[in-house]
């Protein structure tokens, strides 16, 4: 028996517009969850509908798919899905490089492109913004360093939107440093744009107290946009923007872990002499662990029973980490008057 097509699998006909597919693709979503449909067949039938969707939703993919079916010849058939062992996507068949295909392939570059103009636009008016409120020059140099930020998230951005690098990529090693670089670079991008709005308060104010908390905002807000390609579709859902919430969670819990360990590392290098090591090694800690914890897993199966473990394990952990802060801070109080007792 032929296996079911992809827009089969979705219940949309061989016409179905991106509008038609993602409604019918959200509604078998919610069908077949693992944590919903407790059916035997329900996991991997939820697999196939995100494979299903994952091409369809693609216009580059979903050429490359059509194609294949009329190159079988059969309604009903599909490509064996799943990684190469590579980790990467089948290559398109010589019958996909068609004058359509490249046309498709330069519109989509051009997209990249316009996003990645906007956004070093609005960067740079942002920049030159709060430089003229601050009373600083405006200067090209100015201009051009907030530009270039905001470049680099709009190509990236404009890169997932149009191409679905991520899933082009496969989950191999390729597609986690592709995910782990982007990451890092939205997180550090927007903190940077974030810090700017928070130095130039403290500059109006004239008291140098959210320039940090506004940095620590934007990493959390940059992990959880970079961890995911799919980030400008998932804020348009409910369970889309569910999930993203579940993302800052994962993040929160390893960021406190490695404030955690910062802020030992910090104490050690603070009794060494090295002046102001604990605030900058807690920083980095919380920063690092956020966009390490912020990564989703490959495996949805597996995303799913953490995310539904997630609130207890951050609350045991902030627990935890609260006690060791305030066991430092209490010791560095009170040192001076235990002091005598203990060496007595």
């Amino acid at each position: 028996m032929a296996k079911p097509s992809y827009y089969e699998i979705l219940r949309v006909s061989r016409t179905a517009t991106e509008d038609e597919i993602k409604k019918s693709y959200r509604s078998l979503a919610r069908e077949f969850h693992p944590d919903v449909n407790k059916g035997a067949n329900a996991e991997e039938k939820f697999k196939e509908i995100n494979l299903a969707y994952d091409t369809l939703s693609d216009s580059l993919k979903r050429a490359d798919y059509d194609q294949t079916l009329a190159d079988t010849g059969v309604r009903g058939a599909a490509p064996t899905p799943g990684p190469q062992p590579s980790g990467r996507r089948p290559a398109p068949s010589s019958t996909a490089e068609s004058p359509y295909r490249q046309a498709m392939i330069r519109a989509a570059l051009f997209r990249v492109g316009i996003m990645a103009g906007l956004a070093a636009v609005v960067g740079a008016i942002l920049r030159i913004g709060l430089a003229y409120i601050g009373g600083d020059p405006v200067t090209v140099s100015v201009v051009l360093i907030g530009a270039l930020p905001a470049l680099f998230i709009g190509a990236l951005w404009g890169a997932d939107y149009n191409f679905k690098v991520e899933s082009f990529l496969g989950t191999g090693w390729l597609g986690r440093s592709y995910t782990f670089a982007r990451t890092i670079v939205m997180s550090l991008g927007i903190a940077y744009y974030f810090g700017l709005l928070g130095a130039t308060i403290d500059q109006l104010i004239g008291i140098q107290v959210l320039t940090v908390p506004f940095v620590l905002i934007g990493i959390l807000v940059g992990a959880v946009i970079g961890s995911d390609g799919d980030t400008p579709e998932k804020l348009k859902s409910g369970s889309g923007r569910f999930n993203l919430f579940y993302t800052f969670l994962r993040g929160a819990e390893v960021g406190a872990i490695g404030a955690v360990v910062g802020a030992g590392l910090g104490g050690v290098l603070a009794q060494a002499g090295v002046g102001g090591a604990f605030g900058w090694t807690v920083f980095v800690g919380f920063a690092l662990g956020m966009i390490l914890g912020s990564i989703k897993p490959p495996n949805l199966a597996a995303y799913a029973s953490y995310a539904s473990a997630s609130i207890k394990n951050l609350l045991i952990i902030l627990m935890v980490a609260g006690a060791l802060l305030v066991g430092l801070a209490a010791g560095a109080v009170l040192a001076p008057q235990l002091a005598p007792l203990i060496i007595r």
